[in-house]
This record gives C-alpha cells, sequence and structure tokens, in this order.
C-alpha cells in the first residue's frame, strides 16, 4: 500500500504515478491511497483538494482532476480495476462528490458543471443480482457520463448508465438510473423522469440576490450557455468510454483523456439531442 497525505510525498511512489502538472496544488485534511499496483492519478495546476479521499483499491486506473481555479474539490472517490475518473475545469462543489467506481466502468464529467452536497454516483452495485430462472446475471455495472454545464441538485443518486448531455439538470433529491438527459431538460423525482425542455442555468446562486439583482437578471442575455448539435463531428462521451475499455492499461487510458477530454475545446462536443421517434436513438 502507498499513501500521500502530502504533495512532497507524490514523487515517492513506486508501485503507482502521481502527476502534477503545476505549483498551485494543494492538499487539505486529505489522503489519496493506493493499494493496487499500476495507476496513475493526475493533478492539474490550482487543483486544492479539502477534505478529500481518493482510494484506488485495485490496478490499472486514472483519476485526472483538471485546472480549478476559483473552487475547491471536495471528494470522496473510490475506484476498483480499470477504471477512469476524470473531471473537467471550472467545476463547483457545495459539498462532497462521493463516488464508487466498480465492474471496470468509468465516470467522465466535463467542464463548467455545479454539483450541490450530497450526491452520491455509482457505476455498479454493491451485490450481483440474477433471474432465478436462468440463473443469469440481470445488474451488470455501466457507466455515468456528465457533460459540460450541468446542474446536479442536493441529495441526488446517479446510478449505472445515466448520461447528462451539457445544460442538463437534474432536480434535487432525485434518483435517476440508466437513463439519457438530453441537453436543456429538467430531470426530477423518484424515479427521475423529464419535466421541462428546453432550460438553461447559470452558475451563480440566487440567494443573496437584491431586488435589483433579480431585475437584471430576468432575462438570461449568456449564449454561452446554450447547446446546440456540433458542426463538426467530436467523440462523444459515449465513444469515448468505449476506447477507454477497449484499454487494461492506465498509461493507455490516460493517452486517449489527454487526446479526447483534455485537448478538445469544442464548445458543443457533449451535446445529447432529444430521443427521436425510434426508442433510443437521440438527435
Amino acid at each position: 500500500m502507498e499513501k500521500i497525505l502530502e504533495l512532497s510525498e507524490c514523487g515517492k511512489l513506486k508501485d503507482n504515478k502521481a502527476i502534477c502538472n503545476g505549483d498551485n496544488i494543494e492538499m487539505k485534511n486529505s489522503s489519496i491511497i493506493f493499494s493496487g499496483k499500476g495507476n496513475i492519478l493526475v493533478l492539474d495546476n490550482h487543483v486544492r483538494l479539502v477534505n478529500s479521499k481518493i482510494h484506488f483499491k485495485g490496478d490499472n486506473c486514472v483519476v485526472y482532476l483538471r485546472n480549478n481555479p476559483k473552487n475547491d474539490y471536495y471528494l470522496n472517490i473510490a475506484v476498483s480495476n480499470e477504471n477512469c475518473v476524470y473531471i473537467g475545469e471550472r467545476n463547483y462543489f457545495n459539498g462532497t462528490l462521493n463516488m464508487v467506481v466498480s465492474e471496470y466502468q468509468n465516470i467522465l464529467i466535463g467542464d463548467n458543471s455545479v454539483f450541490a452536497f450530497g450526491i452520491w454516483m455509482r457505476t455498479g452495485d454493491a451485490h450481483a443480482l440474477y433471474d432465478i430462472h436462468t440463473r443469469k446475471r440481470i445488474n451488470y455495472g455501466k457507466s455515468i457520463l456528465v457533460g459540460d454545464h450541468v446542474w446536479l441538485g442536493q441529495s441526488v443518486m446517479v446510478l449505472k448508465g445515466t448520461q447528462f448531455g451539457s445544460g442538463a439538470v437534474l432536480g434535487g433529491g432525485s434518483l435517476i438510473s440508466n437513463k439519457v438527459v438530453p441537453s436543456h431538460t429538467l430531470f426530477a423525482g423518484n424515479p427521475a423522469k423529464k419535466l421541462k425542455e428546453n432550460v438553461a442555468h447559470l452558475n451563480w446562486g440566487v440567494h443573496g440576490w437584491t431586488k435589483d439583482k433579480m431585475e437584471l437578471y430576468d432575462e438570461m442575455n449568456e449564449e454561452v450557455y446554450v447547446y446546440e448539435k456540433p458542426e463538426k463531428e467530436c467523440k462523444s462521451l459515449k465513444k469515448i468510454d468505449q476506447l477507454l475499455k477497449e484499454k487494461t492499461k492506465a498509461e493507455d487510458k490516460l493517452e486517449i483523456i489527454q487526446k479526447y477530454l483534455v485537448e478538445e475545446k469544442d464548445a458543443n462536443r457533449f451535446y445529447i439531442g432529444k430521443e427521436s421517434k425510434r426508442k433510443g436513438i437521440f438527435r
């Protein structure tokens, strides 16, 4: 077992690798534990881990945390074997984001999203479930994919197979599993269902707004938060997820993350359109 309790220990690992891409990286009351081998942790410039725990329980996993100059990371992450966790730039965490990543699945998150407190994400169930007639397992794990500028409300549970297009919203207290939330669509409830289409949100909270500010923001003039089908073909999160699963070594997974997540800059890259009349087909 290897541990990182201070950043100075990153270069002392023998069976795993910790890459720090800058000088403005901090750890406060946080720990990184490697119980396996061949894992890679990447911390970009301006990553501040506060009250966080990242536990590599198995082998050949990648956890990649991007540049976040204005906000701290509050994370509780457990990865098992050949999993990837990628969190993009400029995301806001109002409390600890909890992730349990297992069964060779991934959690991929884009840029500029808002995560309230009490959120859990799980790519698999705690136990195997079987059909009593066929004796076949029926609850295999699936990845969780979150686009850019997504808002997840307080105390939500995001379970395996869930995908959020850029600009999507999940209301507080919701439970969602194995559903696709298109871009600019609001889902809420337990189980979550579609409540409204063609919505957009701003990242800053309204609790302290004065009447003047309420009047100022009565209309949204931020076109940057409106997403549409990209003009050029991009690698969707679903395609990137599949590419990652085809690789078994953490070094190969890291190359895919670098190419298709870090270097890809198209603003509409993770747009998901509305469901067509053909069930399961999104445009």
